[in-house]
């Protein structure tokens, strides 16, 4: 078994560091993920709990920091805020690395769980701003897994919304939170700016060639044989 920071990966790290081309990495899951009495019953559900015979959350995070020892340069991003909202300092360690930064998903475990301690975390974001980073999480799912779409574009944007733009409490999922309302000019870094200032700014929509494209998937063409969608 290799390591996250194994010098087989050198090379890998060594060219992303010279072209400064981001990258990121899921690494680990929630801390309660290593003990069954705290795992959540989604986290058991999907079988994202560990035992013995994986590696500590400890060990998996001790690898993100001897890459970053090896190829400080490195633009290494964190999903899901790398799991360290369980330890500000950690996080702050993390951010010392002048090109690293955090990205925070609309899973919502990570963010419930800074509410413990929100005034330190509050001071974070603001002292960070610029390096924090919305991710949507989507992944590929099947077209008819409806479940999967109400997650995707209801459940997880609307429990984001709840908790940066109101002060009310709501409920994700088996937990209460508190939203914490911070103020537009913080939402709109984290939501969008800083994902331009990562990656640049998307392309303009070729209009001509949308209307092009959405006239030929009108048509399904099968071994010879146009069959039409009831709209076509």
């Amino acid at each position: 078994k290799r390591t996250l920071d194994d010098e087989v990966y050198d090379r890998f790290y060594n060219y992303l560091e010279q072209v400064q081309m981001p990258i990121i990495m899921h690494v680990a899951d929630p801390e309660g993920s290593w003990d069954m009495k705290t795992a959540s019953e989604d986290a058991k559900a999907l079988g994202r709990t560990y035992c013995e015979g994986y590696p500590s959350k400890r060990q998996l995070t001790d690898e993100v920091f001897r890459i970053l020892l090896k190829h400080p340069k490195l633009k290494l991003g964190l999903a899901h805020f790398g799991f360290m909202a369980y330890d500000i300092t950690e996080a702050e360690r993390f951010l010392s690395y002048k090109n690293t930064f955090f990205f925070f998903f609309s899973g919502g475990e990570q963010l419930i769980e800074m509410t413990k301690n929100w005034d330190k975390w509050l001071e974070f974001f603001n002292r960070h701003q610029d390096r924090i980073v919305y991710g949507s999480d989507f992944y590929a799912f099947p077209k008819k897994d409806e479940e999967e779409w109400r997650i995707c574009f209801h459940r997880r944007p609307d429990f984001l919304r709840q908790f940066f733009e109101t002060d009310g409490v709501h409920t994700y999922l088996d937990k209460q939170f508190k939203g914490v309302k911070i103020n537009k000019e913080l939402r709109d870094k984290l939501y969008r700016d800083n994902f331009i200032k990562l990656l640049g700014k998307p392309k303009q929509i070729d209009k001509r060639y949308f209307k092009i494209e959405i006239e030929r998937l009108k048509k399904i063409h099968l071994g010879g044989n146009t069959f039409y969608t009831k709209d076509g």
